[in-house]
């Protein structure tokens, strides 16, 4: 019996679609994604941590994930990701 998805679940996902893309192409529609797949800033920002290669660094700090949102939510304000960042 399958359990159904939960915010975890999406968010873990999507980090690691965006983290599939290779270096030298644009994942930004797979970052955006995470938005909406997150359940919260602070899932959001476990997700990134665990995928620094989202952004092709190999560890990514508080401070930069919390910018990485902030700009992400400028644009895209979806989410209840973005609902705690502003």
């Amino acid at each position: 019996m399958s359990s159904p998805s939960t915010g975890t679940d999406s968010c873990t996902t999507a980090a690691q679609r965006a983290a599939r893309v290779p270096l030298g192409s644009t994942n930004d529609n797979e970052v955006k994604a995470m938005l909406t797949a997150c359940a919260s800033y602070s899932e959001f920002s476990k997700a990134m941590k665990a995928h620094p290669d989202i952004l092709g660094v190999s560890s990514v700090t508080d401070a930069e994930v919390l910018v990485v949102a902030q700009m992400l939510c400028d644009a895209n304000p979806a989410g209840d990701v973005c609902a705690e960042v502003r």
